[in-house]
């Protein structure tokens, strides 16, 4: 799982992920959050940026209803309005949610299973997935990195990667968006998310990992040759640039992945 604060470069680190052989991803942002979830910092922002809580006398179908994943879905379900409509990925949402059905069957409805499915039904119904070889699912939404017990609970095998940002530059893509927060509560959150980041490389090292984005962006074949070998993974060459299914995003940039449009070190504010 790879967590940031907003606009930390979580979906440029996803997308330098994006076309490893060993690595299976979700398409966009996880967003596995529901109406029941929450975190220190869901008061700042929406609960989709939260693990997710499971009731155990639901079915599976209401499971996948219950998550709230709303990149996948809008793009599934209304194309024309998403703001992924030209990526090229194929996946029938019907073909998907069977899939998840059929895999819960016979299992308990609870969290481990429910994200399992969730990961392994998407994989299964992306048509043109540009890694068609099992390997490693790797998921983010922001904030995951306040959820790091609970991630790390529930898949024993489980690591973390959390990227921390310059806040100046980080809150200078933020003010993009229609609706940002005041720069002071922004610090906040800055300041939390980071401070638990430092606590949870501690307490649980070899699982959590700590990289800088402006390392990443200035020297991105050392960083992702070091992030590859301690996640446990082969040096890849298709790691540093970030990609969509195996599509270099370098000219075209990485927008509408995020706000951050070119991951360069000239671009960073």
């Amino acid at each position: 799982m790879v967590g940031a604060y907003m606009e930390a470069g979580g979906n440029t680190l996803q997308r330098h992920l994006d076309s490893h052989h060993k690595l299976i991803h979700a398409p966009f942002e996880t967003q596995l959050g529901n109406k029941y979830s929450s975190n220190l910092l869901t008061s700042l922002y929406h609960f989709r940026y939260s693990w997710p809580i499971i009731p155990t006398d639901i079915s599976a179908l209401e499971a996948y209803d219950l998550l709230y994943d709303e990149e996948t879905k809008t793009y599934l379900r209304t194309k024309d309005r998403s703001k992924f409509r030209d990526c090229g990925m194929v996946m029938d949402e019907t073909f998907r949610k069977g899939m998840f059905c059929s895999l819960l069957k016979d299992k308990q409805i609870n969290r481990p299973n429910v994200i399992e499915a969730y990961y392994m039904a998407t994989y299964s119904a992306w048509d043109n997935h540009c890694n068609p070889n099992e390997g490693s699912f790797v998921g983010y939404y922001p904030l995951s990195t306040m959820d790091t017990d609970l991630i790390l609970s529930d898949f024993p095998n489980a690591q973390i990667v959390h990227i921390v940002r310059n806040p100046f530059s980080s809150y200078a893509d933020t003010i993009k968006r229609p609706f940002a927060i005041p720069f002071e509560k922004y610090l906040q959150g800055w300041n939390i998310i980071n401070h638990a980041a430092l606590v949870y490389s501690a307490k649980y090292k070899g699982r959590f990992h700590m990289i800088r984005y402006e390392d990443l962006v200035q020297y991105p074949k050392q960083m992702m040759d070091v992030l590859c070998l301690n996640l446990g993974l082969p040096t890849s060459d298709k790691t540093y640039y970030p990609s969509f299914n195996g599509r270099d995003l370098r000219q075209s940039g990485i927008r509408p992945w995020g706000t951050i449009i070119h991951a360069t070190p000239e671009a960073n504010f």
